[in-house]
């Protein structure tokens, strides 16, 4: 069971343009959706917890503001549809009963796997913490670069440290990690050797430039 989280694409629910970070969480959305893996979808809820998205409603979600962000004829009506649908998403979060996820997580036999391909909430150490501790899953996180803290003076002021929050949580918690450039693997590795850790660091194309064919085996590859 993949739970892929979607929190950053509800928050971009109604933007015209998407980020490289958007395409490429919608991409393995898309890819699970279209795959019919065994996964479910997750998001960071009103309350501040991870609650379970509905599976219907998240992939009419991912539909939705993928053909938005394709274009279409009627783009201003496009975005209205995609703001609605993640507004019913989101009361849908709050609605929800307590403790799905976590049901969701441990009905298989295999541990589980919490997948988040955006940096959105990574700095929530607690929360990661807790999903793992309660869910038995194993935490898999993408990360897109390091450039707040490498280069701070081209980021928005405060997010060096923020930014350092989110790879310190990723380099403690992970079980694996997925980088989009060798790059960027090797700006992680002294993260990850602070942290005293060596879990496996896959190296991948973006998901928004091909579909993401490797992500079964870096969910599945033993730690």
């Amino acid at each position: 069971m993949i739970a892929l989280d979607l929190s950053r694409l509800l928050s971009r629910a109604g933007r015209g343009t998407p980020t490289g970070i958007d395409r490429v969480e919608l991409a393995y959305a898309e890819h699970l959706i279209a795959n019919g893996a065994s996964a479910c979808f997750t998001a960071l809820s009103p309350c501040g917890g991870l609650g379970l998205l509905q599976r219907r409603s998240a992939e009419q979600f991912v539909g939705a503001i993928g053909a938005a962000w394709r274009g279409g004829l009627d783009p201003a009506r496009q975005n209205r549809q995609v703001r609605r649908i993640a507004a019913q998403a989101r009361i849908a979060l709050l609605a929800g009963r307590r403790g799905a996820l976590m049901e969701q997580l441990r009905s298989g036999k295999a541990p589980p796997v919490y997948l988040l391909v955006s940096h959105h909430h990574l700095e929530k150490r607690g929360l990661i913490a807790r999903l793992k501790e309660r869910s038995r899953a194993r935490f898999i996180c993408l990360v897109h670069d390091l450039i707040p803290i490498e280069f701070p003076e081209y980021a928005k002021p405060g997010q060096a440290a923020n930014h350092l929050s989110r790879i310190e949580t990723a380099a403690q918690f992970a079980d694996a990690l997925i980088v989009n450039s060798a790059v960027t693997r090797a700006a992680l590795q002294p993260h990850l050797d602070r942290a005293g850790r060596t879990p496996p660091v896959l190296v991948a194309l973006s998901a928004s430039d091909r579909p993401p064919d490797r992500l079964e085996m870096v969910c599945c590859k033993r730690t």
